[in-house]
């Protein structure tokens, strides 16, 4: 599920969901504008992908390069996304950081080999993030009519895997057997940190807070385990656009 983007399946990009801009834009900006709809900067972990993105360009119509995520900070290599550096692909002489501490691909020279670039540099540039694995239909837009779960059970925000919109749930997660304590594992977690909020309590009253989750954390295993056999959970989404939401599994020991 991508939403507005287009799912990429090549390689171990597998599974990506990228949306190619041919605006020329300097590397922060790039970063910036792909940060704001939950992505970053294409990263390339191997030939595959590292093609398709030569390959795009040229369809395209870019010849002049890419900008690629990679950049030099604190005397080493990281991807925008912050994973492993596992792969490259430098054109002969690089890498050279007094031509620049950020990347890009070539083109026509040195075709889909990488370059460091000055960062105020302006390019075209791939976003991408990853896509949402389930083999559930989208949810109903607003929330459920049921709202109690059990362990064993698994909850998804309204319109899950698509822009979620504006909503306000409350979700009430129990154990029948009072000597157990309900834990809530979010799966996947992707909202606009400005505005909307998961909030998890410890019983089904009160105000004692175990967790605020706000902003992008993509896959994860995230788990929250109440002091009794209830959790109350809010989902307040305010805004709700270009993010895909939530999803959790009930557990309790």
């Amino acid at each position: 599920v991508c939403d507005t983007y287009h799912l990429l399946q090549q390689g171990k990009s597998d599974d990506t969901c990228y949306l190619f801009n041919t605006q020329l834009t300097a590397q922060p900006q790039a970063e910036s504008n792909c940060k704001g709809q939950q992505a970053h900067v294409s990263p390339i972990h191997d030939q595959a992908f590292n093609d398709y993105l030569k390959r795009t360009a040229v369809g395209y119509g870019i010849t002049n390069g890419l900008l690629i995520g990679l950049k030099f900070v604190d005397d080493k290599y990281v991807w925008s996304d912050g994973s492993d550096v596992d792969y490259s692909n430098w054109a002969p002489g690089f890498p050279d950081t007094s031509f620049g501490e950020c990347v890009s691909m070539g083109i026509n020279l040195f075709a889909g080999k990488w370059m460091n670039t000055d960062c105020s540099t302006t390019l075209p540039y791939m976003c991408t993030k990853p896509a949402l694995s389930h083999d559930e239909t989208v949810t109903p837009e607003g929330c459920s009519d049921d709202n109690e779960f059990y362990p064993g059970d698994e909850i998804f925000s309204p319109t899950w895997g698509s822009a979620t919109g504006p909503a306000l749930c409350d979700y009430a997660l129990m154990d029948l057997d009072k000597t157990k304590k309900v834990t809530v594992e979010i799966v996947f977690f992707e909202s606009n940190s400005c505005c909307d909020t998961l909030t998890i309590y410890d019983g089904l009253s009160g105000s004692k807070v175990l967790k605020t989750i706000t902003g992008y954390i993509g896959f994860t295993s995230m788990k929250v385990t109440a002091s009794t056999n209830a959790i109350r959970m809010e989902w307040n989404a305010k805004s709700g656009v270009d993010v895909r939401g939530w999803h959790a599994k009930v557990t309790s020991a």
